[in-house]
């Protein structure tokens, strides 16, 4: 599992990526229009992930919301608390829902108080347990303070701010403080953001058991108490939050969203054409994405923060032609600047996979082999070439006895030898990516049949099959 923060210093905001690497899904929670959609979703591609939902955990007053703007570079959806008046597409969720991206489970809270469609998300990681271990608590339950009930659209009712002070303390106290003392709490804000009261903390995260200890707020036993501290320790409203809430409501797109000259965007045909003139369709998808789908003589080479032109010269000398295929837009021009300095590219295909199958367009898929399949065949001594494309030194603490050693930097110099295997090829490495980058390059150049490892060597370790030294 990723769980990943995205912070904002200046407003004391937070965000989060999580994901199930293994599904290649993600989603985003309270997405900031500040730092734009860029970072949440090249964080995603340079993790494997494809970003497939978005949550929001109430309607912001103190920044703008890239749920609008995530939403239509990615095409996830958007999941908003049932009552909330958003005027663009949701779905909604209620108390008890839970929405799922592989391995990750969050459960909606219904915690009402900061504002009257708050929720908070409980989540679990089933690859390790079936048992909630954090908490994303929005503007609820911060690390020293709660939130503040008084960001209300039109004028501000002394009644209304003590009304929603009681729901405040029902949601913290009734709900959050019944999960185990070792919940890890992230919320939305931290020291700065003036959605918290004087007390909150310049540390984002703490656990359910500190803040019962030493918020503060929670030293409150009684409503009425509880009602009096919160009210008594508001800071003064922040400046235009009823504009930025209104906005929220509506949607913000983001601006200069469109592409602005970094490699032309190629429709399907025009795609298709420079391909046929000899660029290379150079996927940059996560694995899984590639697996299930892609250009025909495609290079899989999963996009990398790092040094993308460095990763795909192993497969690809450089100054070749080059045609970018992503998971979307802002991933492609990403890569097409990684790459200008290193590669001829003639543009991106505009909206990926989607929109060349879409134009009806042929795809190849890679074809998978078990862990379970792959020792069956070997036990009864089929004809099959096992090739591992890891370092040495991962080789020497396990392989499988009838691999082939070959490094990711050797594929062009055992090529020849590999084309003509007796069987077809079975490609593995620690657990699939580097596999699908050298399969892909096995099956541009010819080589025959040929089978990624799925899950790797992890898997084969896991299910306790044979290794060798």
């Amino acid at each position: 599992m990723i769980l990943k923060p995205f912070t904002h210093d200046p407003r004391g905001c937070a965000s989060y990526l999580l994901g199930d690497v293994a599904q290649a899904k993600a989603l985003v929670v309270d997405p900031l229009l500040e730092i734009g959609v860029e970072p949440y979703v090249l964080e995603a591609a340079a993790k494997g992930l494809q970003i497939t939902a978005i949550v929001e955990t109430h309607m912001h007053a103190d920044h703008l919301s890239a749920a609008r703007a995530l939403q239509e570079v990615t095409g996830a959806t958007l999941y908003v608390y049932e009552g909330a008046s958003l005027a663009i597409p949701f779905t909604p969720v209620r108390d008890g829902d839970a929405i799922e991206v592989g391995a990750v489970r969050l459960r909606v809270l219904f915690t009402p108080g900061h504002t009257l469609d708050s929720v908070c998300l409980v989540g679990e990681d089933a690859t390790r347990a079936r048992a909630p271990w954090f908490a994303l608590t929005g503007d609820t339950l911060f690390s020293g303070d709660v939130g503040r009930p008084d960001l209300v659209l039109g004028e501000v009712d002394p009644g209304q701010v003590r009304a929603q002070a009681a729901m405040l303390y029902d949601s913290i106290f009734g709900r959050l403080l019944t999960l185990d003392d070792a919940t890890e709490i992230y919320p939305g804000h931290f020291g700065g953001s003036p959605c918290g009261g004087v007390h909150l903390s310049g540390k984002p995260f703490s656990t359910v058991g500190f803040e019962r200890r030493f918020n503060l707020a929670l030293q409150q036993r009684s409503r009425e108490a509880f009602i009096e501290f919160v009210t008594g320790t508001l800071r003064p409203q922040p400046e235009r939050y009823r504009n930025i809430k209104e906005q929220n409501l509506k949607g913000v797109a983001m601006p200069g969203a469109e592409p602005n000259g970094e490699g032309p965007r190629l429709a399907p045909a025009e795609a298709q054409a420079a391909i046929a003139a000899g660029a290379v369709p150079l996927d940059v998808r996560p694995t899984v994405l590639f697996g299930r789908g892609h250009v025909p003589g495609a290079l899989n080479v999963p996009f990398t923060l790092a040094n993308l032109a460095r990763a795909v010269e192993v497969v690809l000398p450089a100054g070749e032609p080059v045609v970018v295929i992503a998971d979307n837009d802002v991933v492609a021009r990403a890569s097409v600047r990684a790459l200008a300095g290193a590669y001829r590219v003639k543009g991106y295909l505009a909206r990926g996979m989607a929109a060349w199958t879409a134009a009806g367009l042929p795809a190849g898929q890679f074809e998978m082999m078990s862990v379970d399949d792959l020792r069956r065949r070997l036990q009864r001594h089929e004809p099959l070439q096992v090739v591992d494309v890891r370092d040495p030194y991962e080789w020497e603490a396990g392989h499988i006895q009838e691999a082939a050693l070959v490094p990711m930097r050797d594929l062009r110099e055992h090529l020849p030898g590999l084309k003509g295997a007796d069987g077809p090829l079975v490609v593995l490495c620690a657990s699939g990516t580097r596999a699908s980058t050298a399969a892909s390059f096995f099956r541009r150049e010819g080589a025959g049949r040929v089978y990624c490892l799925q899950g790797g060597m992890e898997e084969w370790t896991r299910e306790g099959y044979p290794t060798a030294r």
